[in-house]
């Protein structure tokens, strides 16, 4: 897609694109259509701005983005919810992690794993 030049554009330097300010009712709408599935650069599409102005701008929001690495508070989290018993799947109904990605945790971790019985390994 070819800048065109603003109203008094001298020809020096380069173009640049046309910055334009998203609106609280944008920022609101963006949350909505994110929550409900919409990815980050399909939203940057529709508003016409930048993947990381959306992101930044839902993070200012207040929304918890998808697919965010654990925090070390989190993979404490999932290393004492499993230790307490639980299985993987238990673990994941309480965090926001699939059961792969808290087995993946635990082995990261050193963490003695149990069969699907419950049994050590």
């Amino acid at each position: 897609m070819q800048a065109h030049p603003s109203p008094g554009h001298t020809g020096n330097g380069p173009l640049r694109q046309r910055q334009s300010r998203l609106t609280h009712d944008q920022v609101v709408a963006m949350a909505g259509r994110y929550a409900n599935g919409a990815t980050v650069n399909e939203l940057a599409a529709e508003f016409g701005c930048a993947r990381q102005t959306v992101a930044l701008r839902l993070k200012a929001h207040g929304v918890m983005m998808r697919n965010q690495p654990a925090s070390p508070d989190e993979i404490t989290q999932v290393v004492e919810l499993y230790v307490s018993g639980l299985s993987l799947v238990g673990v994941a109904d309480k965090t926001r992690f699939s059961p792969k990605s808290v087995l993946n945790y635990l082995r990261a971790k050193g963490i003695p794993l149990r069969d699907t019985h419950g049994r050590d390994r």
